[in-house]
This record gives C-alpha cells, structure tokens and sequence, in this order.
C-alpha cells in the first residue's frame, strides 16, 4: 500500500491578521477623539458667544473703578504709595491715550506732561494732570514718603479729570 502522501499546507502567520484600522481600540480611540474635538469645537463657540455678547465696560469706567479701588487703600508705607502712583500714572496714561489719542503710554511722567501742556485741553484739566505726573516722580523713583493725604489728593484729582472729560454721548449715534 503505497499511499501518496499529501503534501500539507501551513500558514504563514501564526494567526488571523487583522489591520490595525478594523480593531476595537481603533474604533475606540478614533470616537474618543472626534468627541473630544467637537466638545472643544462646542466649547470654542461658546466662548465666542459669549464674548460677542458681552457689554464691554467702557475705558472711563474702568478708569474711574480703578481710581476708587485705590482711594479705599491707606497708604502708610512707601511700597504702597509708589505702587499706587505706578498704577494711576498707566491708568491715567492709557486713558489719556484712549480718550483724546494723545500719544503718552509708553512716555515717561515728564514727557507726559509736557506733552500735556501742548494740547487744548482745559487750563485747570492740564493743570491737575501735570500736578499728578511731576508730584509722583520722587515717590516713585526716589523712595521717598507719600503722605496718606497727598495721595489721596492726587487720586481726587485724577478723578475730576476723568469725570469732565468723559465723551456724551449723541442722541443720534444713540
């Protein structure tokens, strides 16, 4: 009996190749991610909602908040009062800057002032601002002692000076 044997076959691969794109963590990885981009992509056009809809509070008004936050300080040391006249000289600056376009944010105290006395502002306007920019420089750069009351002083004015040269409004732009 000479039976023909049968040559036998044999796989290549020990197992069922299966790609990567049709497994179970695939699929899972793949729906985790695109869930994640459309919860930031949701979260993303909330944000942008909620800021287009956002009443903007205007430049004298935080300007003013600013002036009465640190009119409720006691200024007792001299760390204390040079930070305030650092924070009211750039509060002052920028609104100067934002209100009338005057080009004074990044100029020192001094060319503030200067700058100051060369426009059409009001007399006494020009005057209290130019008090504040030249009254703070030894406070600020020399250490020296600011009284309580002078700083309140200066923050008082500084006020008067944003009250009487915020914009009105047009009734027609209105």
């Amino acid at each position: 009996m000479n039976q023909m044997e049968q040559p036998q076959l044999y796989d290549i691969f020990p197992e069922w190749h299966i790609p990567f794109w049709q497994t179970n963590w695939f699929f899972w990885v793949i729906t985790c991610s695109i869930l994640l981009i459309a919860i930031g992509f949701f979260y993303l056009g909330y944000r942008w909602h909620t800021a287009k809809n956002k009443s903007e509070t205007p430049y004298w008004q935080q300007t003013l908040s600013l002036i009465e936050t640190l009119q409720q300080k006691e200024y007792t040391s001299t760390e204390h009062s040079k930070q305030c006249y650092f924070l009211l000289t750039a509060a002052l600056k920028t609104y100067l800057n934002k209100r009338f376009a005057y080009p004074i944010t990044s100029a020192t105290d001094e060319q503030a002032a200067q700058h100051i006395d060369a426009t059409d502002l009001d007399l006494k306007l020009k005057k209290n601002i130019q008090e504040i920019f030249r009254g703070c420089v030894l406070i600020k750069f020399a250490n020296q002692q600011a009284l309580d009351e002078q700083v309140q002083e200066h923050l008082t004015l500084a006020r008067e000076v944003v009250q009487k040269t915020i914009p009105k409004i047009d009734s027609k732009t209105a």
